[in-house]
């Protein structure tokens, strides 16, 4: 007995279901040659050269179904969807509007209109919409997912984490829900726990671009700028790479901290120290640290800790005490990142008593500085018209880092040191000194300039003072409560302090 035309057309479906997109177009299209105006064989039609990649077709026959069945909720959801693939929003919109009208509590196609309406830049009628589906349907982790991107388009991310939770849960395969899930946590401030978030989603797509890119916005936010122009700093590199070779002894255990990229805990390694052990506060920094040590083939002696060096202990993260100690933790005026507290732990706890320290020593130096351009808005006091000086509460007490070679400036005294700082042996944690020092010419003092030289060894010294090609350290510019007006030769006196991270030089007439 020959099968009836609603057993073909089920059979059809079923080869969809199935995956066998041509059988089902072949039995769907049978149909139709049969009967032009069935609105079910049409869809399916529709539905299977869609899915063979034939879109102008399937839309067309789409049109034919709805057109023989307009009263059909789901031939118009999955028109809207069609509709929605080719880029054609508003017309999506409409469709999946008057499929909702025919089944209202349909979860499918409330997930859909989201979807749209959040496409349309809708996003409070979509979050109505995403938010009654996972209300119909609590485990729907699509809905889910998407109510979590609307939410986060709304500027709510503390609503939308519970749903990119949700869909990352529901769907622990899908990376773009745990890119979502990234995004959010980004934008409530937790990056770390963003990061692991996208990389979950790289790791079950590599290919997600949408992933790849918000791990890119993560990091730079994580990471500051500065260290793309300290490693293209090769004037630092160089001198770092010569005074670790000079430094390094075979079987040496070297300890860094900060590790950054990793770069000079693998030049000790190359310079044959049997272990090294560099620390990194910042966990996304030490995961592409790790990275860069393994590509490199350093991964088997060069240990990278997701810690602050105070947090590090021997016998846990140090196999011994170092004997060798590398930092490259300044700032421009020296002390800003904690060298001396990080110092002095270390040598309390994490050195052997004949430990070398690279850097051996500093002297920072000061001068008087007229620079016009900057003083302008340091404090910020009008602007265009507007009083805008309430925004100086974000400008850094401790001054600014400036390039003084790009900006127009004079030296109203001359360079004067103020202090030195050993650090092979201990050093105090503050200090302070009064000197006095000419102006060198007539003009008016905005500021104090701070720079200083690094003593890597006795042969190689580095400086951040002014003019210097590549110098990523630049200078600290620390600008005065008032203007000093100075004939050349009248005095002036400089009271420098330090304590702990903070230096500073202030100046006045003597």
């Amino acid at each position: 007995m020959s099968a009836t035309r609603e057993q073909r057309l089920t059979a059809a479906w079923q080869d969809l279901a199935a995956g066998r997109a041509g059988a089902a177009e072949a039995g769907a299209r049978a149909l139709v040659g049969e009967r032009a105006d069935d609105a079910g064989a049409l869809h399916l039609l529709a539905l299977a050269c869609h899915r063979q990649g034939r879109g102008d077709e399937a839309m067309a026959l789409f049109q034919a179904a709805v057109a023989a069945r307009p009263m059909d909720g789901e031939i118009l959801n999955n028109q809207g969807c069609m509709l929605m693939e080719l880029g054609r929003r508003a017309e999506a919109a409409d469709a999946l509007q008057r499929a909702l009208a025919l089944r209202p509590g349909d979860v499918m196609t409330l997930r859909n209109l989201g979807s749209v309406l959040g496409a349309l830049g809708q996003f409070g009628a979509a979050a109505r919409c995403l938010q009654q589906a996972v209300e119909l349907k609590p485990d729907f982790a699509d809905a889910h997912l998407g109510l979590a991107r609307v939410l986060l388009e709304l500027g709510r991310p503390n609503e939308a984490l519970p749903y990119a939770q949700r869909a990352a849960q529901g769907q622990p395969n899908h990376a773009q829900a745990h890119a979502a899930l990234g995004l959010v946590l980004h934008e409530l401030g937790r990056p770390n726990e963003a990061v692991a978030a996208l990389r979950r989603a790289l790791a079950i797509d590599p290919e997600d671009a949408e992933a790849r890119a918000n791990l890119r916005v993560v990091y730079a936010a994580m990471v500051p700028a500065w260290h793309f122009t300290m490693l293209n700093d090769d004037a630092r590199n160089d001198a770092y790479d010569r005074a670790i070779r000079a430094a390094v002894r075979p079987g040496d255990n070297v300890l860094e901290i900060g590790t950054g990229s990793g770069i000079l805990a693998m030049m000790a390694a190359r310079a044959g120290a049997e272990r090294v052990t560099t620390c990194e506060a910042n966990p996304a920094l030490a995961d592409v640290a790790r990275r860069i040590v393994a590509a490199n083939g350093f991964a088997e002696r060069v240990s990278v800790v997701a810690r602050k060096s105070t947090q590090i202990e021997v016998g846990r993260d140090l196999p011994r005490p170092a004997d060798l100690l590398i930092m490259e933790i300044f700032d421009s005026a020296l002390l800003g990142e904690g060298v001396l507290p990080s110092l002095a732990d270390a040598r309390a706890r994490l050195l052997s008593p004949a430990a070398r320290v690279l850097p051996e020593r500093a002297r920072v130096y000061a001068a008087a500085v007229e620079i016009p351009g900057l003083r302008r808005v340091n404090p910020i006091r009008r602007v265009a018209g507007f009083d805008l000086s309430p925004f100086s509460v974000f400008s850094n007490p401790a001054g600014q880092m400036v390039e003084l070679g790009a900006e127009p400036h004079r030296l109203l005294s001359e360079p004067f040191a103020v202090f030195d700082f050993d650090f092979r042996a201990p050093v105090p944690n503050a200090g302070e000194y009064r000197v006095e020092v000419p102006a060198i010419a007539a003009g008016t003092v905005h500021a104090v300039a701070v720079w200083y030289d690094l003593f890597l060894d006795d042969q190689t010294i580095m400086t951040t003072a002014p003019g210097i090609e590549r110098n990523h350290w630049k200078q600290a510019v620390d600008f005065l409560p008032a203007d000093i007006a100075v004939a050349a030769g009248q005095r002036l006196v400089a009271q420098a302090r330090y304590a702990g991270t903070r230096l500073k030089v202030e100046m006045g007439p003597a």
